[in-house]
């Protein structure tokens, strides 16, 4: 909804409606991740392998980071520390290396999102 809010508005000429719903699902988006932040070094988030909520929430947080191209600034990984720390975690990790280098992105494709480079192809 908040990269495609066109799907989800009404066709009947609403200025403003794809904004306001974009707007509107941002703060809902950071109200979870702040919820999530201030659980993130509980039982779920404790532990040498990564559990599906971490290989799960870190590409999250990167499209927050990356989409819609040129309107980001609402979103702040600085504010996230603890989810940060397991996005840095999961980067350590070799398979993470791999798939970054195969879809042409960063070694901190979660900490410190680029858009990405594929070496064939087109990332979108």
């Amino acid at each position: 909804m908040t990269f495609y809010p066109e799907k989800y508005c009404p066709d009947d000429g609403h200025p403003g409606a794809e904004a306001a719903l974009r707007h509107h699902m941002r703060g809902q988006i950071l109200r979870h991740l702040a919820q999530i932040e201030a659980v993130a070094t509980g039982p779920f988030f404790a532990g040498d392998a990564p559990t599906c909520i971490d290989v799960y929430l870190a590409p999250l947080l990167r499209w927050c980071a990356l989409y819609p191209r040129g309107d980001t600034a609402w979103f702040d990984t600085g504010a996230f520390p603890a989810l940060m720390q397991l996005c840095r975690a999961l980067e350590a990790r070799p398979a993470i290396r791999r798939a970054c280098t195969s879809e042409g992105m960063d070694q901190r494709p979660f900490s410190a999102p680029l858009t990405p480079r594929p070496p064939e192809g087109s990332a979108t």
